[in-house]
């Protein structure tokens, strides 16, 4: 499975660490190797800029666990370079246009969003066929809950497809 989580997911991830629930969920099956994380330059910028930028996220993240999570996503994500050209206007907010073209460009699986007009936009372009699908598991775009519930649920089939074989 390959999947594009929005900065907005990551941001949560860092801020709400010491707590479970669905967002650590997701970030611990990715360092687990369960699924491939795709990583496009800019959405790395995006984060690093907003954790370093904007003082309410950065007094609650220290620069060492910062470093940590950045050195873990591009120790382990799949990069995505810049895509050259311009990037066509799909959403109201210009700024989630790129989400859209580095997941067709990284052939996402699944984009993981938070943001509920893109999570709308994004679900009706999957619907659309405009991103990838597989002819056994058509391409989702889902928030974060939807995901794990996902994971979850593919980890149990594996495990007894194991059981069933022995």
């Amino acid at each position: 499975m390959r999947a594009l989580i929005d900065t907005n997911v990551l941001i949560s991830y860092l801020l709400l660490s010491g707590e479970g629930g669905a967002i650590r969920t997701l970030i611990h099956a990715f360092e687990k190797g369960r699924f491939t994380m795709l990583l496009p330059e800019p959405l790395l910028q995006e984060l690093i800029e907003a954790m370093r930028g904007k003082r309410r996220l950065s007094s609650r993240i220290s620069p060492q666990e910062l470093e940590a999570f950045i050195e873990t996503l591009t120790d382990y994500a799949e990069k995505i370079g810049m895509i050259a050209g311009p990037i066509p206007k799909a959403t109201r907010d210009v700024k989630d246009d790129y989400l859209l073209a580095y997941a067709l460009v990284g052939k996402a699986d699944h984009l993981v969003i938070g943001d509920k007009d893109l999570l709308a936009l994004a679900a009706a372009m999957f619907l659309l066929g405009a991103l990838r699908h597989h002819a056994a598991d058509q391409a989702r775009c889902l928030d974060v809950a939807g995901v794990t519930q996902l994971l979850g649920e593919r980890f149990l089939e594996r495990a007894r497809r194991r059981q069933d074989a022995t």
